[in-house]
């Protein structure tokens, strides 16, 4: 299991495929954490859940495990990191101030591929909504049409017409 609740917009429109970790190399008898071909869960979050289960939002096969340090980081990886619209420059300093870490902390890089069977979105979306996890952005359709907006504020969706709607599934013309 491993949370993504800072990227959970790339990770549900399935464009996230690496994550950088602080530790996940070695356990403390010195196997490793993680090895190509396992299956990880992508959760909204992993600790300080307050007694409810974590949401899951992804299942990936990891595809690669290495270690570099994160001021390496190009700007190719930080797209696949979820953040296309940041520079390996601005990637570092969000992830500095966000984690409190220094850029040359060596971190394990993950990359992935997601499995198929992945968590229905209309179970997905209601969820993270219900418990506060949903950011702001553009989320897919779960009828295969366009994109819908979220606005976490005022929690209301958009559709691709401009229509203001309550939920995700009327906003992608669902009819319940």
């Amino acid at each position: 299991m491993i949370s993504v609740r800072h990227t959970m917009e790339p990770v549900l429109n399935r464009t996230k495929t690496v994550s950088r970790r602080d530790g996940w190399w070695e356990r403390k008898n010195g196997t490793r954490q993680l090895v190509v071909g396992q299956r990880l869960r992508l959760c909204d979050q992993t600790m300080g859940l307050r007694g409810r289960s974590p949401i899951v939002v992804g299942i990936v096969h990891v595809g690669s495990v290495t270690r570099e340090p994160l001021g390496e980081i190009t700007d190719a990886d930080v797209a696949r990191e979820g953040f296309p619209h940041m520079t390996a420059i601005e990637f570092v300093k969000f992830y500095t101030t966000t984690f409190r870490v220094e850029p040359d902390l060596v971190l394990t890089r993950i990359g992935w591929s997601y499995a198929p069977g992945q968590p229905a979105l209309t179970d997905v979306i209601p969820a993270l909504v219900t418990v506060g996890n949903l950011p702001t952005g553009s989320y897919p359709s779960i009828n295969g049409g366009s994109d819908v907006h979220y606005e976490r504020a005022s929690g209301v969706w958009t559709s691709t017409d401009g229509t203001r709607h309550q939920t995700h599934q009327e906003a992608c013309g669902v009819r319940l």
